[in-house]
């Protein structure tokens, strides 16, 4: 069952592929997941679930496990090269490298001529490849006999120092039946019992023993239940001359249709650990069964006795694991514990036997027929626990319809201190009702999804929500707060209304028009093609929406054009309508001809057609919602190269806007990095409202929560573990993990360590510590020393961190911030110093007018004029004594010193009513040089309309 309560990485991740051991010889990355541990008193044994990364066929088998996925108890696989080996090459075979006549090509030819009955050609010497992954040995190896007859081992490629095969058993596998069946043939009105075996061949490696360095021997196959076998169909080559394909005899003879026998000619291609032996001879046997029991088998020596103890594995038809047996032979203790699973593959075959009924539509059970439906046959649905045959613990999910997912709805557990002999299991009793032990209580409801289909309220027993929030793209909770849940839905609502799309049709170029345009239509109607043309031109169009032809013409040159115009004009119209479905539909024009009045200008034609379109209008909403998180780590606003223990923050003003309940009082916090390091704000969030504004220091983990909620937000390595945890009061313990993603230190609020892992293997090297650098950072700065009274103004200039001036051995964002250090502590004093001052009018605009004026400045040569634009909002009011310059606050604005043209304002929404302002320096509007050489003063007044000035 999933828990959605984030562990500490002391725990450990189940799944860490991020970094990864590589095998230098072949660059396959080892990418294993630990399933499960056997343990013995000074040896564990592993089964872990591994993928194969050389990439996937697309005829490749897919396991039980999914494609590219294989269990590993540990096994050998054979790679055939040619025959396999035991055919000729293993059993029969012997080292010819003693033969000194290997010069002369006539006793080359009989081992690469295939000529008939060449046997030498036959007992080939390309031998199979034998990949073994167990224990510490993962490597590919040759065997073959000697000229001694001894079994020799080459080894293609290891991880490992040494192994030895020891032992290879040759011999026979027995026949199995694969099928049988009653099949009764109407043309002769017989019945018969035809079987199907799997037969072995002759000779077949049936069990192979490794030694490996530490003196554990491994067995490898044995009986047919630990090899995999590969089959190839094998007809009964007798058959088709005595019988025909409807059972008919052919001819005379006395052989009975029964004698005949087909069969899958069965290859060895695998062998599964059947036992391992310590050096101590503990050991471990596996027994395996093609059903659906597994068992394995413990031997464990102690000073006096050895304990036998097993473990049962019992699979459902689904290969899903349904119960688990644990029993040892001590006579002190003869208990047994067992855990048994249903699933819901299990529920519906126990529903489907004891009612031929259907669930409904709208019964509440549907969800489970639902989920048969879709294949979701793993998902468990009780899992009981017995000792002695007692129930000691039973938990039980019921499901439910998410949208488009099956999700959990509740989870029960058994509340009980006295096993049970009178449990009764989880079952559908019909299409609408369902069965439960009633002493199995409500532990868990899950109230809403996400749209990833992650629980996004859960509620306890006691009935306290708990609200979650998920990042990484749904693959992780990002913040957990107990005593909260938010219930704020938006639902988009749409109104249809007409909309219309216009096309040019090129006069130029008659071929340009031939386009097809793609359309959605929200609802069935009319779609309306108007042929509008040119004044001066006629116009004709051919085309199609969807299937269905239309030809337009439209007349609207004075001239007589004569033929083929008075045709399209006897025959066509200007428009054509169809009626359409819902839906996407096609718009072509296929062919256009046009021709123009004498006196007409070259204009392009148009052609537009009208349909059914949906309009977004304000949404339908519901709920409220308590709580609001924010990391930055996937928005696009302006983003630093380093967060609160993350990879991003955001540096400028950010609004949080959030529909809360009014009768619930809420808090906004966040970190903010000043003075070189995070520093923790926190205030009341009121209205629903609230904007953040640190100017140029980045902000982070931007949370809104109850007053009377806890909080807990999480940030991630992806794939590897957590990287962080903070609390309500903003306090974060953190974590780092080495290149095979294993926890090294944990860090507390202000990064100090105080926890530290090492892993070495003895006389193991100690590996440098990994450093980060910086990445290059810029940004823009303005000298803010310059006089502002005598019109100068800071020039700007960037400031650059270059790549690799900072290091860290904690983290890349870490080195990062180094550099935003020193950006944020240098940045403008290098500005002040090698920026320049430049020179400005300051012009005083007044604007007594009620409206937004533009007041604008061209300067520059003639064919290159440039236009300066400069918004001027109505002045401030501040007297009445009828005197503009003294009843009015002026809007400064700066103009560099150069030569203009001239000078115009405008309403800003009439940008054609321009005129010429009133300008105390001078009573022309043209012609002004604001040079230094020309103007020595620095300071101008301009009034918009009009002003008495006395030059």
């Amino acid at each position: 069952m999933l828990k959605y309560d984030t562990p500490s990485p002391g725990v450990g991740s189940l799944l860490r592929v991020q970094s990864l051991p590589v095998d230098l010889h072949s660059g396959r990355a080892n990418i294993a997941i630990p399933l499960y541990s056997i343990a013995l008193k000074n040896y564990s044994y592993d089964i872990q679930l591994l993928y194969n990364s050389e990439g996937n066929k697309v005829d490749l088998p897919v396991g039980n496990v999914g494609l590219g996925w294989s269990i590993t108890g540990g096994q050998i696989y054979r790679v055939a090269n040619g025959m396999i080996d035991e055919v000729y090459t293993f059993n029969e075979y012997m080292d010819r490298t003693a033969n000194t006549n290997w010069d002369q090509e006539s006793n080359l030819n009989k081992y690469y001529n295939p000529f008939i009955y060449n046997e030498d050609y036959l007992h080939e010497p390309d031998l199979d490849e034998f990949i073994i992954n167990i224990g510490k040995i993962n490597a590919s190896f040759f065997m073959y006999k000697d000229k001694e007859g001894e079994i020799q081992t080459r080894i293609s490629s290891q991880n490992n120092s040494y192994f030895k095969v020891k032992d290879v058993k040759v011999g026979k596998i027995p026949d199995v039946l694969l099928a049988e069946t009653e099949w009764t043939n109407a043309h002769l009105n017989k019945t018969y019992h035809p079987k199907l075996y799997i037969e072995s061949r002759p000779v077949l490696i049936t069990e192979i023993t490794i030694v490996d360095s530490e003196g554990l021997t491994y067995i490898f196959g044995g009986d047919i239940n630990s090899i995999d076998l590969s089959c190839a169909y094998s007809k009964d080559p007798d058959y088709d001359s005595h019988y025909s394909v409807y059972g008919d005899q052919i001819g005379s003879h006395s052989m009975i249709w029964d004698s005949f026998h087909s069969s899958l000619l069965a290859t060895a291609s695998t062998w599964h650990i059947k036992k391992i032996i310590l050096p101590n001879q503990e050991n471990l046997t596996f027994n395996y069964d093609k059903g659906n029991v597994n068992i394995v088998e413990r031997f464990l020596y102690t000073d006096h006795d050895s304990i036998h103890e097993t473990e049962e594995y019992e699979y459902n038809k689904y290969r899903l694991l349904t119960c688990t047996r644990k029993y040892i032979n001590n006579p002190n203790d003869n208990s047994m514990l067992e855990a048994r699973t249903k699933y819901i593959s299990d529920l519906m075959e126990e529903y489907d036997s004891v009612t031929s009924g259907s669930i409904s539509s709208g019964s509440p059970l549907k969800v489970y027929d639902t989920m048969r439906a879709q294949g979701l046959l793993s998902y468990p649905v009780e899992t009981v626990v017995k000792r002695n045959g007692k129930v000691t613990s039973a938990e039980v999910m019921t499901y439910k319809l998410s949208d488009q997912f099956a999700v959990q709805d509740k989870q029960y557990k058994l509340e009980n201190d006295v096993p049970l002999s009178d449990y009764s299991s989880f079952k559908l009793l019909n299409s609408a009702q369902y069965s439960m032990d009633n002493r199995c209580a409500l532990e868990m409801e899950y109230l809403d999804y996400d749209s990833y289909g992650n629980p996004a309220n859960i509620a306890d027993k006691a009935g306290v929500k708990t609200a979650y929030i998920w990042g990484y793209k749904g693959l992780y909770p990002v913040a957990k707060v107990v005593n909260a849940r938010n219930t704020f839905k938006s639902v988009p609502q749409y109104r249809d209304e007409r909309t219309t799309k216009y096309v040019n049709l090129k006069y130029s170029s008659l071929s340009a028009n031939v386009k097809s345009y793609n359309f959605y239509t929200s609802k069935a109607g009319d779609v309306e093609i108007v042929l509008a043309g040119a004044l001066g031109f006629n116009w004709y169009v051919s085309g199609h929406l969807d299937n269905k032809a239309f030809n337009l013409v439209q007349m609207r040159s004075s001239d007589n054009m004569g033929k083929p115009w008075t045709d399209y004009q006897n025959a066509y119209t200007y428009s054509a309508t169809f009626y359409v479905s819902a839906g996407y539909h096609t718009f072509s024009i296929l062919s256009t001809d046009a021709c123009k009045e004498s006196s007409a200008n070259v204009y392009d034609g148009d052609i537009h057609f009208s349909y059914w379109t949906r309009k977004s209008i304000a949404p339908e909403t519901s709920g409220t919602d308590d709580v609001f998180y924010e990391n930055f780590e996937t928005t696009h606003l302006r983003p630093a190269s380093f967060g609160y223990h993350s990879n991003n923050s955001c540096i400028g003003p950010y609004t949080v806007s959030l529909v809360t309940n009014p009768e619930r009082k809420y808090v906004i916090d966040y970190q903010v990095f000043k003075n070189g390091k995070w520093e923790y704000m926190k205030h009341d969030f009121v209205n629903g409202r609230d904007s953040i504004n640190e100017g140029v220091y980045p902000i982070d983990d931007v949370r809104v929560y109850p007053k009377d909620a806890s909080i807990t937000t999480y940030g991630y390595y992806p794939l590897i573990g957590l990287r962080s945890a903070t609390n309500e009061r903003g306090v974060t313990e953190s974590y780092r993990y080495d290149d095979f993603s294993r926890l090294v230190s944990v860090m507390d609020n202000d990064m100090n360590v105080v926890k530290e892992y090492d892993y070495f293997y003895q006389n193991q090297s100690v590996e440098p510590e990994l450093t980060y650098y910086n990445e290059q950072i810029r940004e823009t700065f303005t000298r803010n020393t310059c006089d502002a009274s005598l019109g100068e103004m800071g020039e700007s200039i960037d400031y650059v961190v270059p790549a690799k001036k900072y290091s860290s051995t904690l983290s890349q964002e870490d080195a990062n911030q180094k550099a935003y250090i020193d950006l944020r502590n240098n940045g403008q004093q290098y500005a002040n110093e090698h920026a320049e001052c430049n020179s400005n009018i300051i012009v005083s605009v007044y604007n007594p007018m009620e409206q937004d004026y533009y007041l604008t400045f061209d300067w520059g040569v003639q064919g290159s004029i440039v236009t300066d634009y400069y918004e001027i909002p109505p002045s401030r009011k501040i007297a009445d004594t009828g005197d503009v310059l003294k009843d009015y606050e002026p809007i400064k604005v700066y103009v560099p010193r150069r030569f203009y043209r001239d000078t115009r304002v405008a309403p800003q929404d009439d940008h054609w009513a321009y005129e010429e302002p009133s300008i105390k320096s001078t009573p022309y509007a043209f012609d002004i040089n604001y040079n230094i050489e020309y103007y020595t003063g620095h300071e101008d007044t301009y009034v918009i309309g009009g002003y008495p000035f006395a030059y």
